[in-house]
């Protein structure tokens, strides 16, 4: 009798056992696909982020040069108006 009990006592602890380790080979998968997730979204993020800033970028040249463009114009026009007055 008492060797029946030591034989489910050791059955059942290696079935814990075995649960134990399948649910921590569980929890890693998941936090592995959770990490790689996370990377995808953040090198996403990071690339969307990228390409707004360049886009911006470029307007603000594309600004710069339209306001030196009428600040020679702003002076071309001062200019002809101190000849017109004189």
């Amino acid at each position: 009798m008492l060797a029946q009990k030591d034989s489910f006592i050791k059955e059942a602890s290696d079935t814990i056992l075995q649960l134990s380790q399948d649910e921590q080979i569980r929890q890693r998968c998941e936090a592995r696909a959770d990490y790689l997730f996370w990377q995808r979204v953040e090198e996403e993020y990071k690339k969307e982020l990228e390409e707004k800033y360049q886009k911006v970028l470029s307007e603000k040249q594309q600004l710069e040069k339209e306001n030196l463009e009428n600040r020679a114009r702003i002076k071309e026009l001062e200019s002809q108006l101190a000849i017109n007055n004189s």
